[in-house]
């Protein structure tokens, strides 16, 4: 009867763990990142959405409307070629390399510098956290008959590269 009760512990036990351990999350420099795949819509929207909210298109405009920005896993130059046709940047969401132009930079406008500096200050771990990623904002990759395609990049930010 003991032995019984004790393997339905360890049983359940080993089952709770494996369910909790689908949901953990890893922390670094005290931010914590969802455990998903860099450039997926959602992946680490929540983390970073203080800092986005600062951020707007260069023509002005917010860039974070929805749960559309993300930190995504690349952004590259674009090929000489791509850039004889308006392309500038590769960026990598939803597991593509999709096509962004120059007019999807995002900046800190004049107007919220105090707030976001006075933000740094106040969570300098996730300040810099968002400094190590480039980000993208982009509706989720729209899918037909199993097919995804691009979907429109609204702003991106690309991180300097280390010196």
């Amino acid at each position: 009867m003991f032995s019984r009760i004790f393997a339905a512990i360890v049983a359940t036990t080993f089952l709770c763990g494996l369910s909790l351990a689908q949901h953990t999350h890893h922390v670094k420099d005290s931010v914590q990142y969802e455990e998903c795949r860099r450039g997926d819509f959602l992946c680490d929207h929540e983390t970073f959405h203080p800092i986005y909210v600062f951020l707007e298109f260069l023509t002005g405009q917010s860039c974070c409307h929805k749960q559309e920005g993300r930190p995504t896993k690349d952004i590259e130059d674009a090929s000489p070629e791509d850039k004889s046709h308006g392309i500038d940047f590769k960026v990598y969401i939803d597991g593509m390399w999709c096509n962004a132009s120059k007019s999807t930079l995002m900046k800190v406008p004049d107007a919220k510098k105090k707030d976001f500096f006075e933000y740094k200050k106040v969570n300098p771990a996730l300040f810099y956290a968002f400094l190590e990623f480039d980000h993208a904002f982009a509706p989720k990759a729209p899918e037909a008959n199993g097919i995804r395609t691009c979907p429109s990049v609204f702003c991106i930010y690309k991180k300097e590269p280390p010196t």
